[in-house]
């Protein structure tokens, strides 16, 4: 579970900190952090990174497949991009599964062939802070 002390380096402190006209509370964060699995707090992670950075928001849990029941974490429709985030790389979970690895290619190829590219990115990826640096020259332009 997040807490003080395995927040990427600076992060509490940044979520504290934070201007909620500008982004959601960091209290609200916070205890959203606390209420949700690994996955899905390295989710809210990556979107206070989006929020700080001022890139656009994406829309959350997005169904880019007609008539399957396949969600994808966070997604930019309009530039047909897909964000999968990826839980825990090291142990056993949904996503490390066999099913669930295979599960997500059979969700990946089919969201191809409706248009769409998929970024994926473990924990370490958004920690690092390389998620939200891909997402900021994809959206500023630089590379």
């Amino acid at each position: 579970m997040i807490n003080k002390k395995n927040l990427p380096a600076g992060m509490y402190a940044q979520l504290l900190a934070s201007n909620p006209v500008q982004l959601t509370p960091a209290k609200k964060i916070l205890k959203e952090l606390s209420a949700k699995n690994e996955r899905q707090q390295w989710e809210l992670v990556l979107l206070y990174q989006i929020q700080k950075l001022s890139i656009p928001e994406p829309v959350r849990y997005f169904k880019p497949i007609p008539g399957r029941n396949f969600t994808s974490d966070m997604a930019y429709p309009d530039i047909k991009l897909l964000i999968e985030v990826d839980g825990a790389q090291w142990v056993k979970g949904g996503h490390n599964s066999g099913y669930g690895k295979e599960r997500d290619c059979e969700k990946d190829a089919l969201a191809v062939l409706e248009g769409y590219k998929t970024l994926r990115f473990p924990p370490s990826l958004i920690e690092s802070g390389f998620a939200v640096g891909i997402l900021e020259k994809l959206f500023k332009g630089t590379k």
